[in-house]
């Protein structure tokens, strides 16, 4: 067989071993490291029966960071994607937690759908159930006017500075997948031997 045939096959079989090893060893250290940052920046700030609690969020949360594609491979390259504020899926249900986690200036409600419709507005998106909406919004003067202050809590998180669990987390996987690329390197070497 040509050098040439050899390299190409030691190329992908190296690259199945990247796969496997970024998959095995460091995407479940990624996934812990982001909910151990949600429960520690997160979890325990909104009371207990407010609307908008990332608790009532946490598995709707570990869904979608299942669902990320951790693992990208362009022909023979193979790269471990982290999510962040712009690439994950804060889209129905969890776009409120976006605006968290980016930092929240000034005073926001937490405004159900329910009462979008109940004022006669139309909500910005049919897909939330849950909004942010901004104390200068002219919608608030309408809560205000018609269901009065007490229906009014400012969301916890206002005035808060960004509380970025994905920030962090990309640092602390750069040595992970250093040591995923030797072990990946590693494990082909010896499957080569093996097999040629």
């Amino acid at each position: 067989m040509n050098p040439l045939a050899y390299g190409e096959r030691f190329l992908r079989l190296l690259k199945r071993k990247l796969i496997q090893t970024f998959e095995e060893d460091v995407v479940p250290e990624v996934k812990k490291a982001v909910m151990d940052n949600y429960d520690s920046l997160l979890m325990n700030k909104v009371p207990e029966g407010s609307l908008g609690r990332p608790e009532d969020f946490r598995d709707l949360f570990v869904e979608r960071l299942d669902e990320y594609p951790f693992v990208k491979t362009d022909n023979l390259i193979v790269k471990l994607s982290v999510p962040d504020n712009d690439t994950f899926d804060f889209g129905e249900g969890l776009s409120f937690l976006k605006h968290v986690m980016e930092g929240m200036a000034g005073f926001y409600y937490l405004i159900p759908i329910e009462t979008y419709r109940l004022l006669g507005y139309t909500p910005p998106s049919l897909r939330e159930t849950l909004y942010l909406v901004r104390e200068d919004d002219p919608l608030m003067d309408d809560v205000r006017n018609i269901l009065g202050e007490t229906f009014l809590t400012p969301y916890a998180f206002s005035n808060s500075p960004p509380m970025d669990v994905f920030e962090d987390v990309r640092k602390q996987a750069s040595q992970r997948v250093a040591d995923a690329v030797k072990k990946a390197v590693s494990l082909a070497k010896n499957d080569f031997r093996r097999l040629y």
